[in-house]
């Protein structure tokens, strides 16, 4: 269903990500809003914010859940510094990545 949280369109594969503007240290206004614009017109904003919740593990929308949350982990991956990506790639849910950006770099410009 294209109108669905979980959907992902073939165009929106992992390779699909064009890079124009990459987070540094001193640009995190100008690069959240470039962020929200994308992730927005691909319906998937929902679980930078955490307003998509996580499924119960025994939930069968957990399997989908988890597969959008890794696909777009890798897209916001794509959008740091090499620097800064080392530091998050650990974490296990976009959202929490998403508020951590938000926390050590809004402040910054």
């Amino acid at each position: 269903n294209p109108s669905s949280t979980y959907h992902i369109h073939p165009s929106e594969s992992s390779s699909s990500v064009i890079m124009t503007l990459v987070l540094t240290r001193n640009n995190y206004h100008p690069w959240s809003r470039y962020v929200k614009m994308d992730f927005i017109s691909k319906n998937k904003m929902g679980f930078l914010t955490g307003t998509i919740l996580i499924p119960a593990h025994i939930d069968p929308l957990y399997v989908v859940w988890e597969c959008c949350n890794i696909l777009i982990m890798y897209w916001l991956l794509n959008y740091l510094s090499q620097s800064i990506s080392k530091s998050v790639i650990y974490f296990d849910h976009v959202v929490d990545v998403w508020n951590g950006l938000k926390e050590s770099f809004s402040q910054g410009d």
